[in-house]
């Protein structure tokens, strides 16, 4: 005669699933905590108040340096970038080169040399286009793969000789503590737009 699986395990059976199933639940809620401790710790610094009001102060400096040196397309790669270090650690390096009509931005970014998420490197990639007044359709930040990627993000954006000139005239925002939680939300909205630039299209 068969019997239900209620028939065969009894009340003890019964029990012990029941303690096996709160065990896993726990173990898991246990995993979930320390993933998300993980992550607010890396990210919480990187996207702290301190950080970006820090790289927007000093992003002007930058802005100038690297395009007081602007490269052949030719000579980047033999050319040092342009850099600074934020007060939480965050390198951020800066060069500008030129093909034909064309000037070529890019920022690399790293976090105490381990992996940054592409979303991560995204969101301050708003905050540099938010800080520098350039439109967020502009901007792209390339997903990469391979050994080793995502240890060093890139933010690109390309602009014509009338737009280099309009940019070099634009003054750097620079963001305060006080005002820094309502522009969140402008933010986050130019970050939807870079992140539709940055995907890779679906075939």
């Amino acid at each position: 005669m068969n019997m239900s699986f209620f028939e065969r395990s009894g009340t003890g059976g019964l029990n012990v699933d029941f303690i096996g199933l709160g065990v896993g639940l726990l173990v898991g809620a246990a995993v979930l905590a320390f993933i998300v401790l993980r992550i607010n710790s890396k990210y919480g610094s990187l996207f702290s108040n301190e950080n970006i009001v820090n790289m927007s102060s000093r992003l002007g400096a930058l802005k100038q340096e690297a395009n007081n040196n602007v490269l052949e397309a030719s000579n980047v790669v033999e050319v040092s970038p342009v850099n600074l270090v934020t007060d939480t650690g965050m390198p951020l390096t800066y060069t500008v080169s030129k093909a034909g009509s064309q000037f070529a931005h890019h920022f690399a970014i790293s976090f105490g040399n381990t992996y940054v998420a592409h979303s991560a490197a995204i969101t301050i990639a708003s905050w540099v286009a938010y800080c520098l007044d350039i439109p967020s359709e502009k901007i792209t930040v390339p997903v990469q793969a391979g050994d080793g990627a995502g240890r060093v993000r890139h933010i690109l954006f390309s602009l014509s000789e009338h737009e280099q000139q309009v940019y070099l005239q634009k003054s750097v925002r620079v963001v305060t503590t006080a005002e820094i939680q309502s522009l969140w939300k402008t933010v986050m909205q130019a970050r939807e737009a870079i992140m539709a630039n940055s995907l890779p299209p679906r075939s």
